[in-house]
């Protein structure tokens, strides 16, 4: 059994509590110039 909270932490599929735009570099490279929102 794990008792440390630190690295063993129980996870579960939850809604973010906040929005979340996020594009990794590949993506922004690979995508055409231009404004994307």
């Amino acid at each position: 059994r794990y008792f440390c909270v630190q690295c063993h932490v129980p996870q579960s599929a939850v809604k973010p509590p906040v929005e979340n735009g996020f594009v990794d570099v590949d993506t922004l490279l690979t995508s055409p110039a231009g404004p994307q929102r």
